[in-house]
């Protein structure tokens, strides 16, 4: 979501070339990105993986993220193919839409990732007009890669298939990589990895039966892997590929292999670039001759008592939000809060620096807030997969308000103080109506999920060093 907020090619394509150069070193062939679903349900839970909801900036981002992860030798993989654009029921609700909208707004980011080049895209869970996406043969065999001459391979997102057949000769290529290992030692600890015996997949030994019964043809089984061979030497990864290194299901025995020297400036930039300004009567940015203290108001300013990684999939959080929960996260090396990073600024301008992190305790809020001359509340809001429940939202949110009493903490300031900034870090969109046109409230920065830099990034913008 940030990387479309930035409305800058060249960032979109250095993201891809950062994560290319992340995935690479991992020896991890293929990079499960970009997510390009189209934001048209507001509080669906994985909108913040994608780039919002207009089918051009989604395309360009895209695009550029795709030929950005690929230039490392990665293969990406566009997903999720197509119109999975919410949780709730995603495994067995229909997405019904015309040919025409089909076409022109939800197609658009694949076209445009297939002309650029992508090796590889993720059909989705959900069903398509009745059908279920890795087993519709219009939206793979006759528009994927009929009428986009999509070259690649087509996978299926995680358990995401239904039968072998139907997903067979739809044109899937790939059922669910890489999860082989795991299942079979949970599952039948007695049978050895990678021998699954037809058990727990539709493919397998199971693939085999249906064409040597002609349920499914030779030619078919050919051209699938004809297609998977084809996009690992397109990407080079035939030739001098690193070992993989990652294990995923026991990551003790995985190998230290550092590889993200230097992205820490990258993300930082990245961050800043994102942020968008939504109102500013003056007080922005700040500098010693608007006043001489600030306060920092909301647990979002400052460190959570566990690291990011604490909560399952950061089904969770504390302090600032900086990435939503589910499969579309990752564990941060370390998270910049908005204290560190604004103490850290502001000790060039000889600003004083107050706090108060209890969203409940408004009277404390009001308190340190009147001892300063600029009160900075932090509010948010969370979503993320399925799989996980946060505080009643099942992966998508309930409903638009802010979480953790932001909206109440605000007005509690406002009413008291004349000057107040908020920031919002949130997945999506927020109702702002019950207090962005408060009098008193001069200034909103819409900051996202900015990740490991994110309270380097906002002071950046508070401090007027990056222009939003």
């Amino acid at each position: 979501m940030n990387v479309a907020t930035t409305w800058d090619k060249r960032l979109m394509f250095m993201h891809g070339v950062a994560m290319g150069k992340e995935f690479r070193g991992k020896g991890a062939h293929v990079a499960l990105a970009p997510m390009m679903n189209l934001a048209r349900i507001p509080e669906a839970g994985r909108n913040w993986e994608g780039q919002g909801a207009d089918p051009y900036l989604t395309s360009i981002a895209s695009a550029e993220q795709v030929k950005g992860i690929q230039s490392q030798g990665v293969m990406a993989c566009a997903k999720h193919y197509i119109l999975n654009d919410v949780e709730h029921f995603r495994r067995n609700s229909s997405s019904n839409v015309d040919d025409r909208a089909f076409h022109e707004i939800h197609l658009a980011p694949f076209r445009a990732s297939v002309d650029a080049g992508v090796l590889s895209i993720m059909c989705s869970y959900n069903m398509v007009n009745n059908t279920q996406a890795c087993g519709n043969k219009y939206i793979i065999n006759d528009v994927l890669k009929g009428q986009l001459g999509f070259q690649g391979f087509v996978m299926t997102d995680w358990f995401a298939t239904y039968d072998g057949i139907n997903v067979s000769l739809a044109g899937t290529d790939m059922m669910m990589p890489g999860d082989a290992v795991e299942p079979t030692k949970r599952n039948w600890p007695n049978v050895e990895p990678y021998t699954f015996g037809g058990k727990g997949s539709f493919w397998w030994t199971n693939l085999t039966e249906t064409v040597e019964k002609g349920e499914v043809p030779m030619s078919l089984l050919d051209d699938k892997v004809t297609r998977i061979l084809a996009a690992w030497i397109k990407a080079g990864q035939n030739k001098n590929f690193p070992e993989t290194n990652l294990h995923v299901w026991d990551p003790k025995s995985s190998k230290h292999v550092p590889v993200s020297q230097g992205h820490d400036a990258f993300i930082r930039e990245l961050g800043a670039a994102s942020i968008v300004l939504l109102k500013n009567n003056g007080s922005l940015p700040l500098e010693p001759e608007k006043g001489t203290s600030i306060a920092l108001i909301g647990s979002g300013a400052g460190p959570g008592n566990h690291w990011p990684g604490y909560y399952r999939s950061h089904a969770g959080y504390e302090g600032n939000l900086a990435q939503g929960w589910g499969s579309g996260t990752s564990n941060f090396p370390y998270l910049i809060s908005p204290l560190h990073g604004i103490i850290d600024r502001a000790k060039k301008d000889i600003i004083d620096v107050r706090w108060s992190f209890d969203d409940w305790d408004t009277d404390a809020a009001i308190s340190v807030s009147s001892l300063a001359d600029t009160a900075i509340i932090f509010v948010s809001s969370n979503s993320g997969e399925a799989h996980l429940n946060v505080d009643g939202n099942q992966g998508d949110r309930n409903n638009l308000t802010l979480w953790k009493n932001g909206a109440e903490l605000i007005k509690a300031v406002a009413d008291h103080h004349p000057n107040v900034v908020v920031v919002v870090n949130a997945v999506g969109p927020v109702d702002m109506l019950p207090w962005a046109e408060h009098e008193n409230v001069t200034a909103i920065l819409w900051g996202g999920l900015l990740g490991q830099e994110s309270g380097n990034a906002i002071a950046d913008v508070l401090f007027g060093d990056v222009n939003p």
